[in-house]
């Protein structure tokens, strides 16, 4: 172990009895974070004992070395000039062999072509009869345009016709 290992175990010991609920490793500078430090998890037996309920963790990092990791560098993009058209899209699964909602967003993603910006799963609703209810928010938006009602209800129609015809689902209503 080395000089920062041992100070960092001897800090996890000064916590008196709760040093004895730790296992401790030390942490090199390797893979994706190459701060070294100390990591350290209870002992479920010292927990109860406490009554502690949850896991707890520890870790202890060198300040110093934290800082002299060099700061990724800032990526600014140019806010959009044209508005996005957001739409909601629900669908009703059968309860017997539905598609995933993974293969329902990539079949939306392919149809509704380079104007979807943005999909987002934000709702999953589970009927009593065994059927379910996913939906969907879309963002559409232009680089050169301001979108039409028409431009983008034509989309909309163009993915609910492909998904009720790709998984034979509905479209939900109401």
């Amino acid at each position: 172990m080395n000089g920062v290992g041992r100070r960092h175990t001897s800090w996890i010991a000064m916590l008196g009895l709760l040093a004895m609920a730790f296992a401790s490793t030390t942490g090199a500078a390797s893979g994706p974070c190459p701060i070294p430090g100390t990591t350290a998890a209870s002992e479920a037996c010292v927990r109860a004992e406490l009554g502690i309920p949850a896991p707890v963790f520890a870790a202890v990092v060198s300040l110093d070395a934290a800082g002299a990791v060099p700061a990724a560098p800032i990526r600014y993009q140019t806010l959009p000039r044209f508005p996005v058209v957001e739409r909601d899209l629900a669908f009703v699964l059968g309860a017997d062999r539905p598609p995933t909602a993974a293969q329902i967003e990539s079949a939306i993603r392919e149809t509704a072509g380079p104007l979807l910006r943005r999909i987002v799963l934000f709702d999953v609703f589970r009927f009593p009869d065994g059927r379910s209810s996913l939906a969907w928010r879309l963002l559409f938006q232009a680089d050169d345009r301001t979108l039409t009602d028409d431009e983008v209800n034509a989309i909309q129609e163009r993915i609910v016709r492909h998904i009720a015809e790709t998984f034979h689902i509905t479209l939900r209503s109401g």
